[in-house]
């Protein structure tokens, strides 16, 4: 008994699942209706493999027992691993190409694809890795996950009007592709959409564009970046990784936003107030590096920093900004530079999203404008008491020039850990801490 059972498990083993109806002209179809059908793969196993060679040429209709039949779709996973197939053109009539419908076809260098086609499935064309170019007909709306994930040969991609989205990793690995225009309608470029596009240097980003997600450009070739003036939300990673994209090449469309006076540049955030900070602290040649750390009032870096021991200590100054004789910036800047006001410190925080992001391997706030989308980095630079440097990549603590009210020997500042937003303090005014400028 046991021995029979056994022969009839072997025999149901080896059954081929095959996956279609008919067959015609080396065309495998499965239908769909009574006048319908669609190309389907000859069965499930290795033998895909071979069931299509060569250049394949779809018929838009095809005729079977008598039946004439519209060809309307290529179904999941029709021509997955065949390894031959050259080249493949789809007649008009075509609506669907179903999910991986030609996935891991390497030697694949063209498709057709007509303009009838109003829905491309989940990886249809992934790991097409000789394909050359890709038309998406008018009429689809989403370029779908991985779409043409490593189709790492693809040099040129067109993308409809009729796009509104681009989801994860759809061009991911298309290593050769340099150039792309994302068309007017697209919102959402989602994570890893172009991620690991080594050769691409150029992207035009529309004024429609309004989420950049996780990773979207990751170690992709960029050199430069525009962003639109509709930009909601961009991702601290979306551009991670791309070696040849400097911050200040990333910029935003509404621009007369940036400048630089005395060899020194500014951004303007957008705040009500109009005044424009400053990329770098003061002493830094970089946004991520802390820059000097400085006594309150004071001009000079020390090799020791005394809580109680100041310029001003004990003395009542006021507050020092744009006062040449106590303020860094204006002394050391100078053009109208100055530090800032622990309102406009506040003003700052308010009309701004706080992100945590890593810059060159140090831990750096990201102030990203709620007004206009432009941001500045702040490092989390802590402070210096006596000769000892405490806190830095875990805290940041900047002067402001507001004196604490009814103190002549403590400071307000600006404080933020490298988790949550701003938050102020006050600080002895020998502490080490560094400085940030403003311009009116």
């Amino acid at each position: 008994m046991k021995r029979f059972l056994l022969v009839i498990v072997c025999a149901i083993c080896s059954v081929t699942v095959y996956g279609y109806d008919f067959q015609n002209n080396g065309i495998y179809y499965n239908k769909l209706s009574d006048n319908q059908v669609e190309v389907t793969y000859l069965d499930l196993q290795r033998a895909n493999a071979n069931a299509y060679t060569g250049d394949v040429v779809i018929p838009a209709t095809v005729t079977h027992e008598a039946t004439t039949y519209r060809v309307v779709a290529v179904g999941d996973l029709a021509f997955d691993m065949c390894w031959k197939v050259t080249s493949v053109t789809l007649p008009q009539g075509i609506v669907r190409i179903g999910e991986m419908a030609f996935m891991n076809c390497t030697a694949v260098t063209s498709i057709t694809i007509p303009d009838s086609v109003t829905e491309l499935g989940v990886a249809a064309f992934s790991g097409c890795r000789e394909l050359k170019a890709i038309n998406i007909p008018n009429g689809i709306t989403s370029i779908v996950e991985r779409l043409c994930n490593g189709c790492s040969s693809l040099t040129s991609i067109k993308i409809p009007d009729s796009v509104t989205i681009i989801d994860k990793a759809a061009f991911s690995g298309c290593s050769s592709l340099k150039s792309v225009v994302i068309p007017d309608n697209v919102t959402t470029i989602c994570e890893r959409a172009f991620s690991s596009c080594s050769s691409l240097t150029s992207v035009t980003m529309p004024n429609t564009l309004s989420v950049i997600k996780d990773r979207a450009f990751a170690s992709s070739g960029l050199t430069s970046v525009k962003i639109p003036d509709q930009i909601e939300s961009i991702s601290s990673t979306a551009f991670h990784g791309c070696e040849e994209l400097p911050f200040d090449k990333i910029e935003f469309a509404n621009n007369g936003s940036r400048g630089e006076v005395n060899g020194h540049q500014w951004v303007d955030l957008g705040l009500p107030s109009g005044k424009k900070w400053a990329t770098c602290n003061i002493g830094a040649s970089s946004p991520e590096q802390s820059g000097w750390y400085l006594s309150w009032a004071e001009m000079e870096e020390k090799s020791s920093y005394e809580p109680k021991v100041s310029k001003t200590y004990e003395q009542r100054v006021g507050d020092i900004s744009g006062n040449s004789n106590y303020d860094v910036a204006a002394a050391r800047w100078g053009g109208g530079w100055r530090m800032p006001t622990i309102n406009e410190w506040r003003e700052l925080a308010k009309y701004c999203r706080w992100e945590s992001v890593t810059i060159n391997g140090k831990d750096v706030k990201r102030i990203v404008s709620k007004v206009n989308g432009n941001f500045i980095f702040l490092p989390h630079s802590g402070h210096k008491t006596l000769s000892k440097s405490e806190e830095i990549n875990v805290r940041g603590k900047y002067w402001s020039s507001t004196p604490q009210q009814g103190s002549t020997v403590r400071t307000q500042t600006l404080s933020f850990f490298a988790t949550g937003g701003a938050d102020y303090s006050t600080e002895y005014l020998g502490t080490g801490l560094t400085v940030r400028a403003i311009i009116d």
